[in-house]
């Protein structure tokens, strides 16, 4: 059994079993109201029991409306008929008399008269008090309609100070998992000889806390797997596969970080990556040398909240929760197996019941199962996968994550739906992508754009080329060109520079209404060969998401979120994939991704991949599998490079895997059309039966502005 502040009406659950509030309306009220406080720090309170107090003020504004006041002690005059929460060892009597329980080295958990006391004989053991507090102490319910403490709770917690270095001498040895990459070189792509290097986060963590040892000290600290035995005591940074590291994990939420002492271990842990490093920065800062000697209080657990993750929600009943990732914009994925399209079900008609309303919904029969909710505080995107049995579910902040949503459905048709292909100025061992899809209503969805720099080369005029065509396309009677969704497959500069240029140039003469990107965190790509800078602040998109725009529909297939568990070796293989739909014919669009993330779509779409037009994954070099090529079964290639690398690329000479997909595509395959980009624009009508093969126009857009008056 473990406890977590998922502020619902159970405090308790099973870790096997992702339970949470229980689906009732009605109002329980035990304990104290808490919004008629004041939380009163000690004037001496440092930085960690200021944040802890924050933090307490934050949880009842968040499920009460009322924000709290956080004062110091010499701010306001001791009242003993007041009520207050008393944090750390502040001037007022109930503070001094609760320290007496916390003994030596510990703290104390009390409420006496109108106070709540938490205070210790430390600002550490203080911050720690009050995050125990936040974890067992707080009632909420289901209706998030206010939140109430335990006036029953006293407990007193003791800490041993561990001597973690000493005489020249460090006892401890740092341990992370033997299946992490440590080798500063990525393996993933040897064959190929595309080697960009790197080490996983949880080694970056690991070698952090023993490059901090050592800069504090002056002496070595082993660094070890956790495939070599238990020798003496050791910091476990990450999963590991020591005991110590289970313990510590059964009291840990799946929002929280921390460390804590079990059998002689340090454990530096929380569910994620993102919460191992958050953990690994808070332990660094507590290490700190005294005379050549480290010593640090430690209990079981030493725990803090991400206060960009929301916690306080309607949980999922059924299956096992395997872990959680940071995902897109600050969301939080968990990742649940061994469950079913039942459980999916009864938790979307539990989300209805509690209040949050339907956005969006994608059934794809004995596929994909796909639901979008808000209740104006809180986004969650869920959605079931039926080859794996699990489910993905992903909450976010609604005041920080916007969500994509559909066109007016109220417009009036003046073109066909439109496909085409940017020609973009690069030398053939460059390579850029960019596509513009001609709405019905006559505005525009942009995908990617190219890169501002050919290889080696000064800067392009690539931005004044979309700008041209843009024009070009542009049916409207008014003339403004308005792009309803501008879509970035992942960051890398041959996808986004150009968008970036134009948005810098153009981006008052035409209207950009959204950006669509899977941002990753840094603790994801760290070793994946690390992206460019994302540009602004992109709507969160999440596979299963289904939109129809204007004559139009994109469905959402796969973002970087969707390789969790895995590790993600290569950046590539984090492009969103998805297809654009109009008249009968699916435009599939691929991005950069490779096998890693072509075995995790074949795997869960199979036939349903089947499309008229392919963009190739990574402009035919190192990309889709040629699995992936068949269940598509494509009758037109888009290709993204130059046809003289094209020609290169398909001629089946080489032993490397892109040559023989390739060849496969371009040879074997019946692809009817091939276009490149490196020459020309190409455009596809879709009228209403679709793309005629054949009737593709090919022609040249000029990098000269031919609209500057406009």
């Amino acid at each position: 059994m473990k406890k977590f502040l998922f502020i619902c009406l159970c405090l308790v659950m099973i870790l096997s079993c992702f339970t949470g509030c229980e689906e009732q309306a009605e109002e329980v009220i035990i304990g104290e109201n808490m919004t008629q406080y004041t939380i009163i720090l000690a004037e001496s309170a440092g930085k960690d029991l200021k944040q802890q107090a924050q933090a307490l003020s934050n949880i009842i504004n968040e499920h009460t409306g009322v924000k709290i006041p956080v004062k110091t002690d010499a701010e306001v005059a001791a009242d003993s008929s007041a009520k207050e929460i008393l944090l750390g060892q502040t001037n007022r009597p109930e503070s001094a008399e609760v320290l007496k329980n916390a003994g030596t080295n510990g703290y104390a958990v009390k409420f006496t008269g109108t106070k709540l006391v938490i205070t210790g004989t430390s600002d550490l053991v203080n911050a720690d008090g009050v995050q125990w507090f936040i974890q067992n102490g707080l009632i909420g319910h289901s209706g998030y309609k206010g939140i109430q403490m335990d006036t029953t709770l006293e407990v007193n917690k003791s800490y041993t100070d561990v001597i973690i270095a000493e005489n020249g001498v460090c006892n401890f040895s740092i341990v992370y998992s033997q299946h992490c990459d440590d080798n500063n070189g990525n393996p993933y792509y040897a064959e190929t000889g595309y080697n960009k290097g790197g080490i996983d986060y949880e080694v970056k963590m690991a070698t952090d806390i023993k490059d901090h040892l050592e800069k504090i000290l002056g002496i070595t600290v082993e660094l070890k797997t956790d495939a070599e035995p238990a020798t003496g005591p050791e910091i476990l940074v990450g999963v590991t596969n020591r005991d110590a590291y289970n313990k510590f994990l059964a009291n840990v939420g799946y929002v929280q970080y921390g460390y804590g002492y079990y059998d002689n271990a340090i454990v530096v842990a929380g569910y994620s990556t993102a919460s191992n490093a958050m953990a690994t920065k808070l332990f660094i800062e507590k290490l700190t040398a005294n005379n050549g000697t480290v010593t640090l209080p430690l209990g079981e657990a030493t725990l803090r909240n991400n206060s960009n993750w929301i916690s306080s929600f309607p949980m999922y009943d059924g299956g096992i929760v395997r872990g959680t990732a940071e995902a897109n914009n600050n969301e939080l994925q968990y990742y649940i197996t061994n469950t079913a399209d039942t459980h999916f079900k009864a938790y979307c008609d539990k989300l209805e019941f509690n209040g949050y309303d339907l956005l969006m919904s994608n059934d794809i029969p004995d596929v994909l199962l796909s639901r979008t909710f808000t209740d104006g505080k809180r986004n969650i995107h869920v959605y079931f996968a039926y080859a794996e049995n699990t489910t993905r579910l992903f909450v976010s902040d609604a005041a920080k994550v916007t969500l994509p949503t559909s066109g007016s459905s109220d417009y009036t048709k003046i073109t066909d739906v439109q496909i085409t292909q940017l020609q973009l100025d690069f030398a053939t061992n460059a390579g850029g992508m960019g596509y513009c899809i001609t709405l019905e209503d006559g505005s525009f969805i942009m995908i990617d754009s190219g890169s501002t720099n050919v290889a080696g080369k000064s800067a392009n005029n690539d931005h004044v080329r979309i700008w041209n065509l843009l024009n070009k396309l542009n049916k409207r009677e008014d003339g403004k060109i308005i792009i309803r969704a501008w879509i970035i497959t992942h960051n890398h500069s041959d996808h986004n520079g150009v968008y970036n240029k134009f948005s810098e140039v153009y981006g008052n003469r035409v209207t950009i209404e959204a950006q669509y990107e899977c941002v990753l965190p840094e603790s994801i790509y760290y070793n994946s060969k690390n992206p460019g800078a994302s540009a602004g602040r992109p709507h969160a998109i999440h596979a299963g998401m289904k939109l129809d725009m204007y004559g139009v529909e994109i469905e959402f297939l796969f973002t970087a979120e969707d390789i969790y568990p895995r590790t993600l070796r290569y950046f590539n293989n984090a492009s969103t994939t998805f297809t654009v739909s109009a008249n009968g014919t699916k435009f599939m669009v691929t991005g950069d991704i490779c096998d890693q993330s072509s075995d995790i779509i074949t795997k869960r779409y199979g036939n349903y991949l089947k499309s008229d037009i392919v963009q190739v994954a990574h402009h035919g070099n190192i990309g889709a599998t040629s699995e992936f090529y068949d269940f598509v079964d494509p009758a037109v290639a888009l290709w993204p490079t130059s046809a003289n690398l094209m020609t290169a690329l398909v001629d089946g000479v080489g032993n490397q895997r892109h040559f023989a997909v390739g060849y496969h595509l371009y040879k074997e395959m019946n692809v009817k059309e091939h276009y490149t980009n490196g020459e020309y624009t190409v455009t596809l009508n879709i009228g209403e039966n679709g793309y005629e093969l054949g009737k593709a126009q090919r022609y040249v857009v000029s990098t000269k502005d031919q609209y500057k008056d406009k």
